[in-house]
């Protein structure tokens, strides 16, 4: 059964990011199928961690225009790259890392944050309209 385990803080700064790709890590080294999803529409930094600009963001799935499936950016290697140089093939325990990553272009943050007033707006004319 999948589980799923959120970092949160009200603050930023306070290690959030860095906890959850260390810790994603850990798990795929010992086997787990790990999706890694940033999801600090605000203030995204998972992309500094891994360096890669994926075909799909978190972002596109929030506003309709993308499905899960294509945010997963696999990246593995990045995480067993040295531990293949270590670890014969038959202790390898095949973890797997996907990671979402969230838009940090100021226009796509700001569609995001758009879309909550919209949606807000939206849910207060529902409220109103059914009395």
């Amino acid at each position: 059964m999948a589980k799923c385990i959120a970092f949160h803080s009200y603050k930023g700064g306070t290690g959030k990011t860095t906890i959850a790709c260390n810790f994603a890590a850990a798990l795929v080294k010992k086997g787990y199928r790990v999706f890694l999803l940033d999801l600090d529409v605000s203030a995204p930094s998972i992309q500094a961690y891994f360096e890669k600009t994926p075909k799909r963001w978190v972002n596109d799935f929030l506003i309709n225009e993308a499905n899960v499936e294509d945010l997963a950016t696999d990246l593995t290697d990045v995480i067993t790259e040295h531990e293949k140089q270590n670890v014969s093939a038959s202790e390898n325990k095949k973890g797997k890392l996907w990671v979402g990553f969230c838009n940090p272009k100021k226009e796509e943050i700001y569609k995001i944050e758009g879309g909550k007033e919209e949606i807000s707006k939206m849910q207060l004319h529902k409220r109103v309209s059914c009395g």
